[in-house]
Parts: C-alpha cells; structure tokens; sequence
C-alpha cells in the first residue's frame, strides 16, 4: 500500500480483492436523481435477512453515474451469494486498484481527484466508487471510507 498526502489528508492507493455484495438499489436519470431515502429505509429495515454477512457493522454503498443515470446502492459485504432477500441484489465487484481517502474537514472525493490527476492517473467510469461506513455513524462522505477506482495501464499493475 503506497501512502502520499494531498493538503492535509493522506489519500492511499489500494488494490481490494474481489468482494461480493447484496443490497438494495435505486438507478434515476442523472438529471432527477431521486429515491435515495426510500432504497435506504427499505435497506435498513431489511438489512437483518441478508446472509453470510462479513462485516455486521458496517455496510457500503456503491455508486455509478454517467451523462444519463445515477445508481445507487445500500449494500452488506457477503461472503456467498446463495440466497438474495426479496428487492434486493446481489453481485461481485472485481478485484481493482483504489484511491482511498477520508477526511472530516475536505472533501474526500477532491482529495483523491486532485491526487489521482497530479500523479497520472484517472478513475475508472466501469467500476463502482464505494463508501463505507459503520452503523450509527452520520452518513455523510465526511465520516466515510471513500474510494475511487483507478483506470489500470500496463503500467500501473
């Protein structure tokens, strides 16, 4: 894991293994972004059938956006994908690079921008961001683990 600073939070490069994943998504017109609230309440008052769990307290929430749709996703980690709760999905995100960062006082995802374009590097549009955050925590990319998925070359494997 590399560790560079960008202003006063460090923001790190990481590479996360496939993960597998079961939540409740919610996909609008980028323009009308819409729904966010009840895909998060029907997430947590079904959060308890989602099994094989790998983290009980904590759960992340993918996003993917282009010029024309915004998704969404309220999501537990699993560690199978053999049974998926009713309204829900379930799926695996491939093993990638990410720039990590958080940060209380900017905004993480400037943070990690300004590193990615002062080293290089661009985001990957095919893959999900991922913010993750503890149960009981204020959601807010304030109080989350922020990371951005790198756009991998021959020279950055």
């Amino acid at each position: 894991m590399e560790n560079r600073k960008t202003s006063n939070a460090p923001v790190q490069l990481v590479r996360l293994e496939e993960r597998k994943f079961v939540g409740v998504p919610i996909t609008c017109s980028f323009q009308n972004v819409a729904g966010i609230g009840e895909a998060k309440r029907f997430f947590e008052e079904s959060r308890n059938e989602i099994q094989h769990v790998v983290k009980a307290d904590e759960y992340v929430c993918l996003h993917f956006a282009n010029e024309v749709v915004f998704t969404y996703l309220y999501c537990m980690e699993v560690s199978v994908l053999d049974t998926i709760p009713s309204g829900m999905i379930g799926f695996t995100v491939p093993s990638s690079r990410y720039a990590k960062a958080r940060s209380k006082d900017e905004d993480p995802y400037r943070l990690i921008h300004t590193y990615l374009s002062e080293n290089g590097m661009e985001s990957n549009p095919n893959l999900f961001a991922l913010e993750s955050f503890r149960f009981g925590e204020e959601e807010s990319k304030y109080s989350a683990d922020i990371l951005v998925p790198i756009l991998e070359t021959n020279r950055l494997k």
